[in-house]
């Protein structure tokens, strides 16, 4: 039994597996919106913020700050908890979940800062879910200690 047949239909439907998996890998393990360091010099909102997504992420060393400009209409932003409780000894357990915050139009709202064992997922991004994107931009910030 000729066994090379075999091995490159194998080899093509992996080949086709990854490359329908690929983008759901992506989106997850990269960020799909810039993380700058702020300096005294601050921030341009006018140039620094790009477009948002319906599911935006972006890098976390636990310094990060978001920050949000709003559309022409009023929008939600789901910030995703990763931990389902906290910890503390004395004190028990406290459950967590996710965290909704409220952009009015043309507005521009700061969120964060975002501890890591709570917000970041296995790859050290922040995930945040918004209502709509038109006309909504974004930005993470680092603030150094």
């Amino acid at each position: 039994m000729n066994k090379k047949p075999l091995l490159i239909a194998a080899i093509a439907v992996l080949g086709v597996a990854s490359a329908l998996l690929a983008p759901v890998a992506n989106a997850q393990t990269a960020p799909n919106i810039s993380t700058t360091d702020i300096s005294t010099a601050g921030i341009n909102t006018a140039s620094g913020l790009q477009a948002a997504s319906p599911t935006t992420y972006f890098s976390n060393t636990g310094d990060a700050l978001l920050i949000v400009k709003g559309g022409g209409t009023a929008v939600s932003a789901t910030l995703k908890t990763q931990a389902t409780s906290l910890y503390q000894d004395g004190y028990g357990s406290t459950p967590l979940s996710d965290v909704t915050v409220g952009i009015p139009s043309a507005s521009i709202v700061i969120m964060g800062p975002f501890p890591q064992g709570r917000w970041n997922n296995q790859y050290g991004l922040v995930t945040v879910s918004f209502t709509s994107v038109t006309g909504v931009s974004a930005s993470a910030v680092n603030v150094p200690q």
